[in-house]
């Protein structure tokens, strides 16, 4: 066919849809006891996204209701009676800029009809996913969406105008850790890998996002890569997506990707220029769209030549600056169509010099073609107290992206992220990161161009975050935090939907409650007690002190921490309630929901329980009062924690394990939880009596092959009373059997009982007196042949000796 004819055909077909009225009198029927009661029509010169996206409602409305739906072109329309057509059409007299869609029912030649049309093809093809969402398809996760069933589909009127507040829109993998996303867009070329990389740009784009991010990491060679790239870039694109890579210069962090490979000093710009211009190529042969930059060494510093070399007495801002030009001048030169972005990160104590006391502010010394991208973190937002990087809320990055909006394209930058958030080894779900982006969402709307959310993971319930915010870059007027809760709730049933949508919504005003408001009202900063960093300090400066000091320490933070707590335990117990109601089809969400719920808890009940009894041990000291650890009651804990993370991980939509890898291996252990509790059972004398010894600082890991032994020499004072019984404490790990572990001591032989598979117990173990000698004695630790001949090891994971008089 002709472009004139094609065109003409277009416009003949743009002009029905304009005259046909807006509303139809009755109900649309798409499919009827499994037929095909309607027809879905295309351009004849339609593009790959909307061609794309009628075969997508072909396929769903089969999957919904399993009738096929045939997809024909415009001109070869014959319109039959008592047949309805899902008219896919793009109007370009709409050029303001922002993608823009309508879904509205009417007629064609007396026949009904549903128009999908959108001010370019992309729109369009949004107009299409957003038709699906009214049948009840949720596209919640890359690799598990929600698709209803009914024999029988029909829709009422409708009349949907939706334009996007941001004009790119989008997620950043972190791929600097290991996430899923490292080895499908990257680590990892494989067929199937490049599938997951497809089905994410497809989720993308049925979100109604038009932007992929990942940061590129220096391991991997960009031999046998670029190719790889290309592909997705290349489907991307057909998609309606644009790709960018996040680099450093010279990020040193992370295995981060450097444009600075070489050791160039400043002074010798030949060198310097020279290493950039290269990264500058090797990133362009990715194909990507844009390039952004983080320009210090790291989170925690500015730019520093290396070492060895003079800055020539020009300052990191004034030294950095000039090499940002140098790319941005490169780049226009060679590849004008990538975009450059400068990363803002949100470290507030970074001095740069004179002219720029915040060296991460730097960007408004830079030209105004570069965007500059305004990067938060955690689960704080613009407005809130955000007590992280040093600062006690983040208003100077707004004030920054309000003033430079006038020079500059601002990019907003925040993030779901878990990984990347609080370190430890088990994830917390907050729903609080709702909340916060779509305060953020709102408030940016007016001055930011982009929003592109900082992501690093879609399980434990995170893509629930990743879904909302997905529709907070689109328009957060049109998408409240209400709205899209019920998303999910609503397929959960009527009975357990209600129930799990206020459990999210309380969770999240008490999240605010005692993880932000409480920093501003009594500079109580709960998440920093869970910090495993900050935790570890903070049970150290516990013994020894005073009744005042420990009572102050528990009212201004114990108690806080057991009320948050116990928000969780609430939320938990009502869904557990509403579980066997909830509708068979949604019950592997909801399994995850009430497992991610219930993991928060447990995690916040292990670490209030520590803090407690490290309180009562001090105060019980001071009373002179005997007591000891209750060290089974945070084994309990930690044994049902890894139950549910072994449950959850069998579920996991990427494989976890297995000749692909373990993406998750680096949340696993517990060895965070089990050293806090073994704090407990090795804490410091409270007023200098000796009633502990430390068995080991470290985790002792006995391994195969069998007999092998591991010893442990411990120093005994000599003023510890060996002469009289004594008790030791043991954390043991993964012994199957009981015949799998043994204890030597000075001779005496010791059989370890049995904890199971992956589990934790306490071991309590007498010791005769005189078994131990004042000086060096050697702690053997056996791995003998088990029973079932299928032995691999097992784990000491903290241990004490207890004089008798205090155990």
């Amino acid at each position: 066919m002709s472009t004139v004819r094609s065109s003409i055909i277009k416009s003949i077909f743009l002009l029905l849809l304009l005259v046909t009225p807006a509303l139809c009198a009755e109900q649309l029927t798409i499919a009827s006891n499994s037929r095909s009661k309607a027809v879905i029509a295309v351009p004849d010169d339609a593009k790959a996204c909307v061609k794309i996206a009628a075969n997508d409602l072909q396929s769903y409305i089969k999957k919904i209701s399993g009738a096929l739906l045939p997809i024909e072109a415009q001109s070869k329309l014959k319109y039959a009676p008592k047949i309805a057509y899902i008219v896919l059409a793009t109007d370009t007299k709409n050029q303001s800029g922002q993608d823009s869609f309508s879904i509205r029912t009417g007629t064609v030649k007396g026949c009904s009809a549903v128009y999908l049309t959108g001010n370019n093809d992309v729109s369009t093809m949004y107009a299409a996913y957003r038709f699906l969402e009214v049948l009840g398809v949720r596209f919640f996760h890359p690799e598990e969406e929600y698709i209803p069933s009914a024999k029988t589909l029909k829709v009422g009127n409708l009349n949907i105008t939706e334009t996007a507040a941001y004009k790119l829109r989008g997620i950043q993998h972190h791929t600097l850790h290991h996430i899923p996303a490292t080895k499908f867009l990257m680590n990892d070329p494989t067929d199937v890998n490049l599938k997951r990389a497809y089905n994410y740009v497809d989720w993308l784009a049925k979100n109604r996002q038009n932007y992929l991010y990942w940061w590129w990491i220096e391991p991997i060679k960009m031999r046998g890569r670029v190719d790889y790239v290309n592909k997705i870039v290349k489907y991307a694109h057909k998609r309606g997506v644009k790709v960018g890579i996040v680099v450093g210069m010279p990020f040193d962090q992370q295995q981060s990707y450097n444009l600075m490979r070489g050791k160039g000093c400043y002074f010798k710009k030949d060198v310097w220029k020279g290493y950039l211009y290269k990264g500058v190529d090797e990133v362009a042969a990715l194909g990507v769209d844009s390039m952004c930059i983080f320009y210090g060494d790291n989170e925690w510093g500015s730019f520093r030549d290396p070492d060895g070399c003079s800055m020539a007495g020009i300052s990191p801002v004034d030294a950095t600056v000039e090499r940002i030009e140098a790319v941005r001048s490169y780049m226009r030169e060679k590849y004008p169509n990538i975009e450059l972005v400068l990363w803002i990160h949100p470290t507030a104590n970074i001095y740069g010099d004179k002219k720029c006391p915040n060296f991460f502010l730097l960007p408004k010394y830079c030209s105004p073609d570069i965007a500059a991208a305004v990067h938060t973190v955690q689960f704080y937002d613009l407005v809130s107290p955000a007590p992280t990087y040093s600062n006690k809320d983040f208003h100077f990055l707004y004030q920054f992206a309000l003033e430079q909006a006038e020079a500059r394209p601002i990019w907003f930058w925040p993030e779901t992220a878990f990984a990347c958030g609080f370190d430890n080894d088990v994830p917390m779900y907050f729903p609080c990161y709702i909340t916060a982006r779509w305060r953020d969402a709102e408030l940016m709307s007016n001055t930011a161009v982009a929003h592109i959310t900082f992501s690093s993971s879609i399980e434990w319930m995170y893509w629930l975050n990743d879904y909302a915010v997905a529709r907070f870059g689109w328009n957060p007027d049109e998408y409240s935090v209400d709205r899209v809760v019920s998303d999910f709730t609503d397929v959960l049933g009527k009975s357990a939907g209600p129930v799990a949508k206020e459990v999210l919504l309380d969770l999240a005003k008490s999240d605010e409650r005692y993880l932000m408001d409480l920093v501003a009202k009594k500079n109580c900063n709960l998440m920093n007690l869970l910090n495993e960093s900050v935790m570890y300090r903070v049970l150290d400066t516990l013994p020894g002190k005073a009744d005042k000091f420990l009572n102050g320490w528990k009212t201004a933070n114990l108690v806080p921490l057991q009320e948050f707590t116990a928000c969780y335990k609430s939320a938990f117990d009502k869904l557990k309630a509403v579980a066997p109601k909830v509708s068979p089809a949604a019950k592997p969400l909801f399994d995850e929901f009430i497992d991610t719920i219930e993991m928060t808890y447990l995690r916040l009940e292990h670490q209030s329980d520590v803090y407690g009894q490290m309180i009562d041990l001090g105060l019980a000291e001071n009373s002179g009062i005997a007591m000891e650890p209750d060290m089974r009651r945070l084994v309990n804990i930690q044994n049902r924690a890894k139950k549910i993370i072994a449950e959850r991980e069998s579920h996991y939509r990427y494989p976890t394990g297995g000749a692909e890898g373990n993406y998750y291996d680096f949340m696993r252990p517990f060895t965070v939880w089990e050293t806090f509790a073994g704090r407990l059972a090795i804490c410091k004398p409270y007023s200098g009596i000796r009633k502990h010894i430390r068995l080991t600082p470290n985790r002792i890991s006995i391994t195969r092959p069998s007999d092998t032994r591991k010893d442990v020499v411990v120093h005994v004072p000599g003023d510890f009373p060996v002469d009289k019984p004594l008790c030791l404490y043991l954390g043991v790990e993964d012994t199957d059997t009981a015949s799998e572990g043994r204890l030597e001591i000075n001779g005496k032989s010791i059989a370890l009982p049995a904890s199971g598979d992956s589990n934790a117990i306490c071991v309590k173990i007498d010791l005769p007196a005189n078994l131990l000698k004042p000086g060096d004695n050697t702690f053997t630790f056996h791995l003998e042949n088990a029973s079932n001949n299928g032995t691999k090891g097992y784990y000491v994971i903290y241990g004490c000796i207890v004089a008798a008089a205090y155990r």
